[in-house]
């Protein structure tokens, strides 16, 4: 994650996530964009290395089946590349009731920052980021 946005990679970043979220959308898969890619929707100034989609393990022959392509050579399908960038799929039985913030003219699912809040601070290393959340709050 960069907290100085490096404009190419948010460029793919970008254009990753919006086709990512209209696929997904689309399949009615059910779904939520976690950990940076979720501040990025939020409006927090950060360009994330990579996007966190978290779905549930009812939903990941469906996700398999639409981005099969994606699965680099040798690796399981939990992780993907699209565009240069890194997707990393997370199984998670119960979602919860994501926000839907539209974001690049598509509706996101995300948590609230004060969930996101709550995740971070639970980690060492990242008061940076505790820092943004707090601000954007």
């Amino acid at each position: 994650m960069t907290p100085n946005p490096d404009t190419s990679h948010l460029k793919k970043i970008q254009k990753t996530l919006s086709f990512l979220a209209n696929t997904l959308n689309s399949l009615k898969i059910n779904w939520l964009l976690g950990g940076s890619g979720a501040l990025m929707v939020h409006g927090i100034n950060l360009v994330p290395r990579d996007l966190d989609v978290l779905i549930s393990p009812q939903d990941l022959s469906k996700f398999v089946s639409a981005f099969k392509i994606y699965i680099p050579e040798g690796d399981n399908d939990l992780k993907y590349s699209i565009n240069g960038v890194e997707i990393e799929l997370v199984l998670i039985p119960n979602l919860g009731h994501p926000l839907q913030v539209p974001y690049l003219d598509v509706l996101i699912p995300v948590n609230t920052l004060e969930d996101e809040l709550h995740f971070y601070q639970q980690r060492p290393g990242k008061e940076e980021i505790v820092k943004l959340i707090k601000e954007k709050l």
